[in-house]
């Protein structure tokens, strides 16, 4: 297969400037890649981001939390402990369920 390189330079989440070498698209493109491309522009916004998410971040050879998750680990970890301490009710699952099923059939 191939690609030529070319440099994105972008603001990331962390507000830091970063520079990544990406491959561009050729004309001799397996279909199957093409394909798969094609689906995954249709999918709506969110899971785009999501996944291209995902994507760069598997470029580095490993996983890396985003601010949101960071953000929610720490939210996670204060309810948890809330908890522990008695200053937070914990709540049945039967309810968190219910309630997660209501939401999300909307």
């Amino acid at each position: 297969m191939s690609y030529r390189n070319f440099h994105i330079t972008a603001t990331g989440r962390s507000g830091l400037l970063t520079t990544r070498s990406v491959p561009q698209r050729r004309a001799d493109m397996p279909e199957l890649l093409e394909k798969i491309e094609s689906d995954l522009l249709s999918l709506p916004s969110q899971q785009r981001a999501f996944l291209a998410d995902r994507l760069l971040s598997s470029l580095d050879g490993e996983e890396h939390l985003t601010d949101i998750d960071v953000a929610w680990l720490a939210e996670v970890e204060n309810r948890y402990e809330q908890y522990k301490k008695g200053l937070q009710k914990g709540i049945p699952g039967k309810v968190v369920f219910s309630e997660a099923k209501e939401i999300t059939s909307r």
